[in-house]
């Protein structure tokens, strides 16, 4: 088998394997927020939201070290350098057990300042004992990162999955257990930081099983330049990373402190909806990722150009569509599952799925500026990002409230990322100009955005009384905009390009 036909069947293996997994997970997930909802409450929904995205931008500290781990295992990977893979992971292991520390007693020192952010006082018991046992959990997850990174690195993400799924179910299990008898936050916390210790002590003696030169004792080292190599670009990616998190994670915080708790509970649903079709998606990109790093080790520019116009195109069709079902059916689904009382206004809605398909789109551009090392490249862009953000989402929520702090978001990354990634990538590293890339952009974006308000459209004409009108909805969204997609690109070179190659997959899983 050519190497890259294995590349494909592994990015393959690796995302359905995850996705089919992840799904069984998803609903499990739902059930838990049900039983969350009903024996606890929307107050203690609310405080798990706002300490999950505190621990969240907490673990900023992590510096990218993983990323930038991860990229510098695929060579020695790739060519089967045991001492390099060795020294990498002793480093590695050395680091995250301090972060891991760090990220707790930073945490700690925190605690005097949890009053000034949350505005109401809700009455869900012991804040300080809760927020303690969130940074917990938070904290001992970063002792077993290395095994994960290695096995994702080395295009066996679906070992990592499988780990993940497996512990998550059996939590779920138990926290609803819990839940039902006990109506206990403190329990169910307490069986979130037990699992993912097991979880993490069974991922290690896999890894152990798989990698045996890792029981070697003897200590290999990283030369200085090296280390110096690996911190330059971490620090990097750290930027990156913290534009993301702020993007992402401190929305709930400025709810929690300008608004309320109770908001915050409700933004968490429509977050748990939203981030599960991310986490999803998530996976793909995860799995390509590894390939795309195997690629630059092993191809030439022209092939990997040609390859990317392929990714991007094919993340454009996925993350159009799944913005085009968040938008019409999230608020039917809020509807039926838990009621119209836990429903955000629409323009709400809009705002935030519109800042999931520019995340979104962000992805295909990553995923290449990642594994070709341009993240040093883009080092300072993060920090406006940040910036504008802060100030444009601390102002708007004054006047706006919620809206304002989502337009926050939106404004920030179109006046950064969605310019400046792109820029970078093909200046540095394509050697092209943005201008077909920007063409392709619109003309994608022009295509989900009136797919949606048709679908909207027709949707909307249904009642939402019940399970079959949300079914109906929802069989009008399965169809329409992949029929319209079809429709616009078949013509195009990248849509027969990605029908190739699925269709020769089928045929070469089907026929041998």
């Amino acid at each position: 088998m050519n190497k890259g036909a294995s590349r494909t069947i592994n990015s393959l293996r690796n995302s359905w394997f995850a996705i089919v997994g992840q799904g069984i997970n998803i609903i499990l997930q739902f059930l838990l927020r049900t039983v969350f909802i009903m024996t606890l409450g929307i107050e203690y929904l609310g405080v798990n939201g706002l300490f999950t995205n505190i621990l969240t931008v907490l673990a900023l500290t992590e510096l990218g070290i993983g990323t930038a781990i991860v990229i510098s295992l695929y060579k020695p990977l790739a060519e089967n350098n045991i001492n390099k893979i060795n020294a990498l992971m002793n480093w590695f292991k050395k680091i995250y057990a301090a972060i891991g520390t760090f990220i707790f007693l930073i945490g700690i020192t925190l605690i005097p300042f949890l009053d000034y952010l949350i505005k109401d006082s809700p009455d869900v018991g012991n804040l300080n004992v809760i927020y303690i046992l969130f940074l917990i959990d938070s904290s001992v997850t970063y002792f077993f990162a290395h095994y994960r990174s290695l096995l994702n690195a080395d295009q066996k993400g679906y070992i990592d999955s499988l780990n993940k799924i497996v512990f998550s179910f059996i939590q779920i299990l138990l926290q609803i257990v819990i839940l039902l008898v006990l109506g206990n936050f403190y329990m169910y916390l307490i069986i979130r930081i037990i699992i993912h210790i097991l979880s993490g002590y069974v991922i290690s003696l896999k890894a152990k099983k798989i990698y045996p030169y890792l029981n070697n004792k003897g200590r290999s080292r990283l030369d200085p330049n090296e280390i110096k190599g690996l911190v330059r670009n971490a620090l990097a990616m750290f930027s990156h990373k913290m534009g993301f998190v702020v993007l992402n994670s401190t929305d709930s915080i400025i709810i929690s402190s300008f608004i309320g708790t109770v908001a915050v509970g409700l933004y968490s649903n429509y977050y748990l909806l939203i981030s599960t079709v991310g986490t999803l998606l998530s996976l793909v990109v995860a799995a390509i990722q590894a390939s795309v790093g195997n690629l630059y080790a092993t191809s030439d520019e022209k092939k990997i150009y040609n390859i990317f116009l392929k990714i991007n195109f094919m993340y454009a069709w996925i993350y159009g569509y799944c913005a085009i079902c968040l938008y019409v059916l999230v608020s039917p689904f809020i509807t039926v599952w838990i009621g119209r009382d836990y429903l955000m206004d629409i323009s709400i809605v809009a705002i935030i799925v519109l800042n999931f398909y520019l995340q979104g789109m962000r992805q295909s551009v990553l995923v290449f500026t990642t594994a070709n090392g341009l993240f040093y490249n883009m080092r300072f862009k993060p920090i406006f990002e940040v910036a504008i953000n802060l100030v444009v989402s601390l102002v708007l929520v004054q006047s706006l409230g919620m809206v304002g702090v989502f337009l926050g978001t939106l404004i920030s990354t179109i006046l950064t990322s969605f310019w400046y990634e792109p820029y970078t990538l093909y200046s540095k590293g394509f050697k092209k100009s943005t201008m077909n890339y920007f063409i392709k952009y619109f003309w994608y974006t022009l295509v989900v955005v009136i797919t949606a308000v048709i679908t909207k459209y027709l949707s909307d004409l249904i009642a939402n009384e019940s399970i079959l009108d949300f079914l109906i909805k929802m069989g009008i969204v399965i169809i329409l905009p992949n029929f319209i997609f079809i429709v616009v690109f078949f013509r195009s070179k990248e849509f027969k390009s990605v029908y190739t190659t699925i269709r020769s997959l089928i045929y070469r899983k089907l026929f041998g």
